[in-house]
């Protein structure tokens, strides 16, 4: 994935081991792993708490964006 799953005007540069650096206009700079980045680029719109999820965490992992998804 080149970009944000929720916005095109955004980069996303692969780091160490399976971590991804998203640089996205609206949901500003954070870390997801490719698993999570996976899992999320399946919803169809951005999930509710996506930006409070942001807003907490250092690194998004595949456990937190399966407890959006359940949400």
């Amino acid at each position: 994935m080149q970009t944000c799953p929720f916005h095109e005007s955004s980069t996303v540069q692969h780091q160490d081991g399976d971590l991804n650096l998203v640089q996205c206009e609206h949901c500003g700079e954070y870390r997801i792993s490719d698993v999570a980045l996976a899992q999320v680029a399946g919803f169809k719109q951005e999930p509710e708490g996506w930006s409070s999820l942001l807003a907490r965490r250092q690194v998004i992992s595949s456990r937190d964006t399966r407890e959006l998804s359940v949400a």
